[in-house]
């Protein structure tokens, strides 16, 4: 999807797919995935960069890579932001 058809519906996903609910997980897998518990963002003309905080404060390569994929399979992110994201 593209900023320029569908703004809204773009701006909404975004913030859905950047958003962690933290919510509780009940399966074997969901109980050893790290995930963040808050998050630090700036945004500027030419990038996004959000910081994922963690309990134990050490951030989890894994759940940094599929949020890229997941962000980037969805949306594009070069609409907005000229040099993409960086997610920490």
């Amino acid at each position: 999807m593209n900023v320029y058809e569908h703004p809204i519906a773009y701006l909404l996903i975004l913030c859905d797919e950047l958003q962690e609910w933290n919510r509780k997980g009940y399966g074997t897998k969901d109980e050893n995935e790290k995930v963040p518990i808050d998050f630090d963002l700036l945004i500027d003309e030419s990038k996004l960069n959000i910081r994922y905080e963690y309990s134990d404060g050490k951030s989890s390569e894994d759940f940094i890579r599929k949020k890229y994929e997941s962000i980037y399979s969805i949306i594009q992110i070069g609409d907005l932001f000229n040099n993409g994201i960086k997610i920490e």
